[in-house]
């Protein structure tokens, strides 16, 4: 079910929008969580999270 409510907002919003939820998925999990990433890891993934908040915000 979850795919398929990322698959529309990508639709109807915005088309990066599956990406940067991809993104910030992997930075919760693996970054917090898990506790396993590396500063490099989280700067090249930071920027997919601000788009993804920034169209949220709207």
């Amino acid at each position: 079910m979850k795919a398929r409510n990322e698959r529309r907002l990508s639709e109807r919003i915005k088309p990066g929008i599956l990406d940067w939820w991809d993104a910030a998925w992997f930075l919760h999990v693996e970054g917090f969580y898990e506790a396993r990433l590396e500063i490099e890891e989280v700067i090249i993934r930071v920027n997919h999270v601000r788009e993804l908040v920034s169209v949220v915000e709207k």
